[in-house]
């Protein structure tokens, strides 16, 4: 959305809310990161349920797909990458 009324470049970008198309959301805020902005998405771990393999809605597999693409840019591009408690922040 931020993209589509002229911003262009950010230092920080919140992923939260809708968990559904935190993917599409990660990849749109890469489009819109400057160099060395903090990328963090909220509540990726889903209380434990991406890594329970039992759960399998679509809901979880986003959040599961989403941790992967972050573990894939940071092989890519050596960026650093946290993951605590319930958040995922890169730079």
């Amino acid at each position: 959305m931020l993209g589509i009324i002229g911003f262009r470049h950010f230092f920080i970008i919140p992923i939260n809310h809708d968990k559904e198309n935190y993917p599409n959301y990660l990849d749109r805020s890469i489009r819109l990161a400057n160099p060395g902005a903090l990328i963090v998405g909220d509540n990726v771990l889903q209380a434990g349920r991406v890594y329970d393999t039992s759960y399998v809605d679509l809901r979880t597999e986003n959040m599961r797909a989403f941790i992967n693409a972050w573990r894939m840019i940071q092989i890519w591009n050596r960026s650093f990458c946290q993951l605590d408690k319930d958040y995922l922040s890169a730079v």
